[in-house]
């Protein structure tokens, strides 16, 4: 008898790394508003471009992984199913070692996010086909996501070594006492963009990253707690779990293949 596609891809251990991982990438969008608002108060240009990008990718990743714990079954069970890449170069972010670590964390996310996401809708898409009794799209939907799981555990687990380069750059960089200055939520009003230099702006056009994307309201930050691991610590939690994610998808790949 055919296990349904929700229980085989998403086993209850997947659903915990997809839960941390959205968590985690929430904390890692947070704190690099801080240390957008860091970079952009004490100059450094490559800091505040580093935290844009950084920002623009961890809210899709979330939104991906929070997708992953629902899985409702989707009736458009006939409709292939693909990934949708958002646009990002990393060519303009080469300025310095902290944009060039940034930019390898931004692919991992654009690409992990992508596959993440095509694999969600595939197994939506073959559950809603099993429960119409569809064996011929259930088969179909459920190579899909097989495929698209596979492509996007590389990725997830690439995020564990991609954020931990960045944190050690962001260390060096002595990102800790800059948060602790930038740390002043009273102050905080209007959108993201108002706190970035012009040159982080440009270069983050450049990088496919739309001003839209930028210009969103801080005022639900300002109940952020005051940094204490920060930045550093959140980009390598979030990196574990997206580790834990990635692997899980493989172990899944390998058992239904056996099946």
């Amino acid at each position: 008898m055919w296990r349904p596609i929700v229980q085989a891809i998403f086993r209850p251990q997947d659903k915990a790394s997809a839960r941390y991982c959205k968590e985690t990438w929430l904390e890692v969008k947070r704190d690099a508003f801080v240390a957008g608002i860091a970079g952009a108060q004490t100059s450094r240009a490559a800091l505040a471009i580093s935290a844009g990008v950084v920002w623009r990718f961890a809210d899709k990743k979330a939104e991906a992984a929070e997708s992953l714990q629902n899985d409702p079954p989707d009736e458009d069970y006939w409709s292939p199913t693909g990934p949708r890449r958002r646009a990002f170069y990393s060519t303009p972010l080469q300025g310095s070692e902290i944009e060039r670590r940034a930019a390898v964390v931004a692919r991992q996310l654009v690409d992990s996010t992508a596959y993440l996401e095509a694999t969600v809708r595939a197994a939506e898409r073959a559950a809603g086909a099993r429960a119409a009794n569809a064996e011929d799209f259930f088969q179909r939907r459920r190579r899909e996501a097989r495929r698209f799981a596979a492509s996007a555990s590389e990725p997830l687990i690439a995020l564990r070594s991609a954020t931990s380069s960045l944190a050690d750059a962001l260390e060096e960089e002595g990102i800790g006492e800059l948060e602790q200055l930038a740390y002043r939520p009273q102050t905080w009003s209007g959108t993201f963009d108002k706190y970035m230099p012009p040159e982080a702006l440009a270069a983050l056009y450049r990088a496919g990253i739309p001003l839209s994307a930028i210009r969103v309201p801080v005022r639900d930050l300002k109940s952020f707690r005051k940094p204490t691991g920060g930045w550093v610590t959140s980009l390598r939690m979030a990196g574990r779990y997206s580790e834990e994610l990635g692997t899980g998808l493989q172990e899944w790949r390998m058992e239904s293949e056996s099946e």
